[in-house]
């Protein structure tokens, strides 16, 4: 669990961010985006979709979809597109993913500066909608499953 205080800023900064927008506040948006921050790791909707249910019983699975897609545009949450599903992260800095192409386990790859491709996009007026640097390749469990040692 992260910092209480500093979540309850993150969740501040959503609804100053919806309101500019002219959008509307809603709980299941801020239940989403308060699991995001919360959790640490990488979900998929049906995972975001059975923590929510516990205080909102009556949300739906389109729902979460929804509001994934709709704070994914915002850019305050982030879209891992892996080879059998979609992972969302709530982490809020820039940073690139390392992906497995053999079980689709997904790792935050720190260490890496992904500051100038995102102000290289910007200069060139694009609007970043998912995280731009996810790199592909087998994770060391798979490389031991498939050959017995590491590469």
């Amino acid at each position: 669990m992260k910092n209480v205080e500093n979540i309850e800023n993150k969740i501040e900064t959503l609804k100053n961010i919806i309101k500019r927008n002219g959008d509307r506040i809603t709980k299941p948006r801020l239940a989403v985006y308060q699991y995001l921050v919360t959790n640490a790791g990488h979900f998929n909707a049906q995972q975001i979709f059975n923590a929510v249910k516990q205080s909102m019983p009556d949300v739906t699975l389109a729902t979460i979809y929804n509001v994934l897609a709709y704070l994914s545009n915002l850019g305050v949450i982030q879209e891992i597109p892996t080879q059998s599903e979609t992972l969302y992260d709530g982490t809020e800095s820039p940073h690139a993913h390392l992906i497995c192409m053999e079980c689709g386990k997904v790792q935050d790859l720190s260490g890496v500066n992904t500051s100038p491709i995102l102000k290289t996009a910007k200069n060139q007026h694009w609007r970043l909608t998912q995280n731009p640097v996810s790199v592909f390749g087998i994770c060391p469990d798979c490389q031991k499953r498939s050959s017995g040692s590491l590469l």
